[in-house]
């Protein structure tokens, strides 16, 4: 049950809401160590994936709790940078609900033995959220190095210019799109969720 992979996972979860503490923290030296937990709550995603691939080490508690860890960290950072008025709110919502969507589609899809189809177009999506995620993150860590007063000028212009709203808007319509997409190639299991529940009421 709490096999490595899984424990990483759980160490994803516990450290997302200090992450989102962090970050909104007025002591810069805080925020900079937010930052620092974030690449390392982020980085033992690849480490718990290449543990289970290379050493099978796979359970149903892992399918389940390392997609979720995924999104609740997500989910800390853009919460984070709404408070900090870089992102709209609006938009965050829209990534967010549908990342837990896609989540608990696949989590249902494997809990009925199915394979839940995703799409090139989730996939640029995630490498998109994550990227991005990074670039605000290092820009945000640069910030609070205080530095100069010009230095953090130039730096909370980046983080608060038009290009920072265009790329949230770019993954904001992937999102849509992405969740459209799960929709169409996957309306069995859709109807599948919606037959079972609907049974339940009888």
């Amino acid at each position: 049950m709490f096999s490595i992979p899984n424990i990483f996972s759980i160490l994803r979860i516990v450290l997302s809401p200090l992450c989102f503490f962090f970050f909104l923290s007025d002591d810069p030296l805080i925020v900079q160590i937010g930052c620092i937990i974030y690449l390392i709550a982020a980085s033992t995603d690849y480490i718990d994936g290449w543990i289970a691939r290379k050493f099978k080490s796979y359970s149903k508690m892992g399918t389940f709790i390392d997609p979720l860890a995924d999104k609740i960290l997500t989910t800390s950072v853009f919460l984070a940078f709404v408070i900090l008025d870089i992102l709209p709110l609006w938009m965050v919502i829209i990534v967010i609900l549908r990342d837990f969507a896609a989540t608990f589609l696949r989590i249902y899809a494997d809990k009925k033995n199915r394979t839940m189809r995703t799409s090139l177009t989730a996939k640029w999506k995630t490498f998109l959220q994550m990227t991005f995620i990074s670039y605000l993150i290092v820009l945000l860590f640069f910030l609070n190095m205080k530095m100069s007063r010009d230095f953090n000028f130039q730096i909370l212009a980046i983080l608060k210019s038009n290009s920072t709203q265009v790329l949230m808007l770019i993954l904001t319509l992937f999102s849509i799109w992405t969740i459209i997409e799960y929709i169409f190639e996957n309306k069995d299991l859709i109807k599948l969720i919606f037959k079972i529940r609907s049974e339940d009421k009888v």
